[in-house]
């Protein structure tokens, strides 16, 4: 859309009066902003997604605190989809947008005694869980089990066109340091260990861990986070899809632009069913233009020699396409709640977050981390 306000002003140049050009869509940092105005291409911009994830945007810039922005990603998970589906309006990375109510600024919801938190999992819900706990004046500890934060965030952000995700986990690791969280990687959290340091609270936001899709044939499909790191230039590629949500649409704009053909497979009667009309319409355009080739109500029944068979999941029949060379399972991945039990029964106060609670995106992840910390 940035090409707009510069042909309606070439269109208008021959007004006998000024023409204002007023122009909106994706300006998310005020340096964006300004740059378009420099150079004369508008007037005036219109942020709202980015006063929605960061309502203090302005205060913050001319304070000179413009690393402690929290940055739009232009996700559209609770912002234009909750709009689109007549819910109140929300922001993956504000959990506050639309609770302003409820939940006050953290400066004046301090915990009235400040407790040990020990928080395990870094992905999104347990980076939210830990920022809020210690800025409300708790003394916490983020321990993650494997060397990086981010959790399934991380790997959405290591996609083709997805990248923006980065943007958040990089505000996040600052807001970390700044609060002075003490973070722990490569640690594995045990019962007998956590029991050992006997904290006032835990949250566990182990997150999910993905779980293999076998076909009738017996062929075992890539899994998404396999499929994410797959060198697919030149490879014809399906995709099956049985949630139809921004995993699936991360995964085949990624496959694309790195120069695979793509075919996505979905079993019910559309794509990408839960994502937003939104984002589909212009992410459908790109596919398009990419070669994608969606196929509805259909569902793999084996893969072999490059030729893959499949089921119309409406009447039952059977077809068969050529020349596949890897196939991608995107299906619901399963909760990692194993210490549940065994902080219960050593009678540890704990809550959780995320998809250790039940699979499903970083939108609930993130606003049920901000929630555990408001809590405690």
């Amino acid at each position: 859309f940035r090409k707009l306000p510069g042909r309606i002003r070439q269109a208008a140049s021959g007004s006998a009066n000024p023409v204002a050009i007023l122009t909106v869509c994706k300006y998310r940092t005020l340096e964006d902003a300004q740059s378009m105005l420099e150079s004369g291409g508008a007037d005036m911009i219109g942020l709202a997604r980015a006063h929605v994830a960061e309502p203090d945007l302005v205060a913050k810039w001319r304070s000179g605190r413009s690393d402690e922005v929290q940055p739009c990603i232009g996700c559209n998970q609770g912002c234009a989809q909750n709009l689109e589906r007549n819910i109140a309006l929300t922001c993956l990375v504000n959990p506050r947008a639309g609770r302003e109510a409820v939940w006050p600024r953290l400066v004046r919801d301090q915990a009235r005694e400040p407790k040990s938190v020990l928080v395990v999992g870094g992905g999104p819900a347990g980076l939210e869980a830990a920022a809020t706990a210690a800025e409300r004046g708790h003394r916490v500890t983020l321990r993650e089990r494997s060397g990086a934060l981010g959790g399934r965030l991380a790997l959405a952000a290591g996609l083709r066109l997805r990248e923006d995700f980065g943007l958040w986990l990089a505000f996040a690791r600052r807001r970390l340091e700044r609060l002075g969280v003490v973070v722990e990687l490569e640690s594995e959290s045990t019962i007998n260990a956590i029991a050992a340091e006997r904290p006032d609270h835990v949250v566990l936001a182990t997150g999910a861990y993905p779980v293999s899709y076998r076909l009738p044939d017996g062929h075992e499909a890539l899994t998404l986070d396999a499929g994410a790191r797959l060198a697919a230039a030149g490879q014809s590629v399906a995709v099956y899809d049985e949630t139809g949500d921004w995993g699936a649409l991360g995964l085949v704009e990624h496959l694309a632009a790195c120069g695979a053909r793509v075919t996505l497979l979905s079993p019910a009667a559309g794509a990408l069913w839960r994502t937003t009309v939104y984002s589909t319409t212009t992410t459908f355009a790109r596919w398009r233009e990419r070669g994608v080739r969606i196929r509805t109500l259909r569902r793999p029944l084996g893969l072999s020699a490059g030729h893959l068979r499949l089921e119309d999941t409406s009447c039952g029949e059977h077809e068969v396409i050529d020349g596949i060379d890897q196939l991608v399972a995107v299906v619901p991945p399963r909760s990692n709640a194993g210490l549940e039990a065994g902080l219960a029964e050593a009678g540890i106060a704990f809550s959780m977050a995320g998809d250790c609670v039940a699979p499903r995106n970083a939108l609930e992840a993130v606003f049920e981390g901000h929630r555990s910390g408001r809590t405690i």
